[in-house]
């Protein structure tokens, strides 16, 4: 289950990042 929180917790911040300019 850790693995499935850091992937919920790091989604997010990686898809701001890759749509930002």
């Amino acid at each position: 289950m850790v693995q499935v929180t850091l992937f919920l917790f790091f989604f997010p911040l990686y898809y701001c990042k890759e749509r930002s300019p």
